[in-house]
This record gives structure tokens, C-alpha cells and sequence, in this order.
């Protein structure tokens, strides 16, 4: 299916013309200006490319590529949950037999403000990650060629759905390969790769249309939270466009998130991300930005209990 009929089957669209929102699948009828708008250039404002961290392959062994996005400024891509609107970023593969891949490594995305809607995702550039693992019978000589139908979504004050075919060709070697050019912007997209955290407790407790995310950091410096954000991983769970305040007893912080409109039963799990303020980290080195949340939702929890036993954050983000 294309990158513009999975953007019609969402519920909710960007209208190219602000002011005017419709939500997709509770109108009859939509405005052409609700639909993406076509263009004569496959991948407009926007250019992808597949890049490789080192230069050759060895049989068998693991090796890491991005899918490489360059946006003109004022347009962006999005997250793999765009949030109130949007698609986000694929890479059909196609891929000679017996290679494995992984999903993108996803790194934490900025709030991206239209209207009244809160979409995630990326601006300027976004360097998406990807583990192929070769099978172990290549026969070191030879080439080998990578790539795949990359789609995405650039949008501006319109939305265009954009598209295209990508590729990277690397030697087969039975020797340890070297890195590119590229490998320090591979190492910075891994930088802004959400982080599992020990020395922070997560719980999350549910009531109502609301829920809650307790941190406790009793063996932790205490950051200044204040416009910290949480970037849920599934659609239709946290409504972006919420405030999301944070308040502090002590080592315990709760930020307060509102059950997003469209979901069709409380969530009994929140994945996501948490995004410190900028200027401020979940460790004491001062690197991790991104937390990565993975807790199930306690509908009995209280502050109190979750300062002295919250679930560790782990999994998912």
C-alpha cells in the first residue's frame, strides 16, 4: 500500500490550508485541500539516501545503515508515532535472500506545533538506524547491493507524500571492515536514541481519562523537570496536544497526561519516551536525554506507593 492511501485511512489529517481541520473517518465528505497534495517530484523538500557505517560486508556478521533524511528548512518527517497527525517514515526493503533486518532506531523527536494539532517528529535531518545481518555464505569478492522503497511524509503548511528508491553496494570481505565517512553521524543519531535508565524508578498509575507517570529518583541528582515531556510509542493513547505538568515531593515527580480522545480502551501499558528539558539528563554523566519508559498501568497506584516500589523503566521507546 503507498505512503498516500495509508495517510487517507488515518482518522486525522493536516489540512493543507490552516486554519481548517477535519478528522478523517467522522466526515462524510473531505475538502480536497485535506488530502496530500500531489507533485511532480517524487521526494520534494526532502531527499533520502542509505548510507553505511563501514565498508565492506563480512559474511555473517551484523553491520548498520541509515536511511538518511535531508529536509529543506520549515519542512519536517515524522515519528514513528506522528502524534495528532501525520505518517511516519518506512523503508520497504528489498534485499537478496537469507538477510535479516531490524526496525529503525528511532531518535527521540521535537513537538511540532500546527494549529491547534501536536505532531512528532524531525526537522533539517534524521539519520534512521538499521541492523541488516548477512548470511554467513557470502563469498568474499564478490558485491553486494542494499536498498528498498523508502516513503515518508514532508509537510510544511501542505503535506506531500514522498518516496524513493535507495540503495548502498559494498565488497564482501572476510577481513574486518573499516568505517566510512559517516560512522561519527551514525555515532551522534545513537546519541539521541532513547536509553534504558537504573538509577530512576517509572510507575504509572490510570483514573478516569487521565493518567499518571511517577518517577522516583532517590539516588539521583534531581533535575529541574519543568516542561519535560512524554512521547508515547502507539497512536491513540496519550493525547499530544494535552498539557503534560509536572509536579515534585521531594525525590518523586508525577506528570499528569491525558488519555488521548481516540482510544478505544485505557492503555494497559506505557511505552514511550521521555524527554528531559533541554540542558538536562536522567544520569549523572549528563548524556541521556531520552528515557526510555516501558511500565504497566496501575489503576490502584498512588504516589506514595509508587515512590517506594515504581517499576524500572526498560523496553520499548
Amino acid at each position: 500500500m503507498t505512503l498516500f492511501w495509508r495517510f487517507l485511512r488515518r482518522r486525522r489529517l493536516v489540512i493543507a490550508a490552516w486554519p481548517l481541520v477535519v478528522l478523517w473517518g467522522m466526515m462524510g465528505t473531505a475538502s480536497p485541500q485535506a488530502q496530500p497534495q500531489a507533485s511532480d517530484d517524487p521526494s520534494p523538500h526532502s531527499e533520502a539516501t542509505l548510507l553505511s557505517e563501514q565498508d565492506a560486508i563480512v559474511p555473517g556478521e551484523p553491520l548498520t545503515v541509515a536511511l538518511r533524511l535531508e529536509m529543506e528548512a520549515g519542512w519536517h518527517s515524522y515519528w514513528k508515532n506522528p502524534g495528532a497527525s501525520g505518517e511516519p517514515t518506512s523503508l520497504d526493503w528489498a534485499l537478496p535472500a537469507g538477510y535479516e533486518t531490524s526496525g529503525f532506531q528511532w531518535p527521540y523527536p521535537h513537538q511540532i506545533e500546527f494549529g491547534s494539532l501536536t505532531s512528532y517528529g524531525y526537522s533539517d535531518e534524521v539519520f534512521l538506524l538499521t541492523t541488516i545481518t548477512p548470511p554467513d555464505t557470502l563469498a568474499p569478492g564478490t558485491m553486494v547491493s542494499l536498498g528498498g522503497r523508502a516513503e515518508w511524509l514532508i509537510c510544511e503548511e501542505i503535506c506531500l507524500p514522498a518516496h524513493a528508491d535507495v540503495e548502498v553496494t559494498l565488497p564482501v570481505t572476510d577481513e574486518a571492515p573499516s568505517d566510512t565517512e559517516w560512522a561519527p553521524a551514525f555515532e551522534a543519531a545513537r546519541a539521541e536514541h532513547p536509553k534504558r535508565v537504573s538509577n530512576w524508578s517509572v510507575g504509572a498509575g490510570q483514573s478516569g481519562d487521565r493518567y499518571t507517570l511517577i518517577l522516583g529518583a532517590p539516588d539521583a541528582p534531581r533535575p529541574d523537570l519543568e516542561g519535560v515531556y512524554f512521547y508515547a510509542a502507539e497512536t491513540s493513547v496519550v493525547d499530544p496536544g494535552a498539557p503534560q505538568p509536572v509536579t515534585q515531593n521531594g525525590d518523586t515527580y508525577t506528570i499528569a497526561l491525558r488519555q488521548s480522545e481516540y482510544a478505544e480502551a485505557p492503555a494497559e501499558r506505557l511505552r514511550g519516551v521521555l524527554v528531559a528539558p533541554e540542558g538536562e539528563s536522567w544520569t549523572p554523566d549528563g548524556r541521556v536525554r531520552a528515557m526510555q519508559v516501558d511500565v504497566p498501568v496501575d489503576t490502584t497506584l498512588s504516589v506514595a506507593d509508587a515512590a517506594g516500589a515504581g517499576a524500572s523503566s526498560a523496553g520499548g521507546g
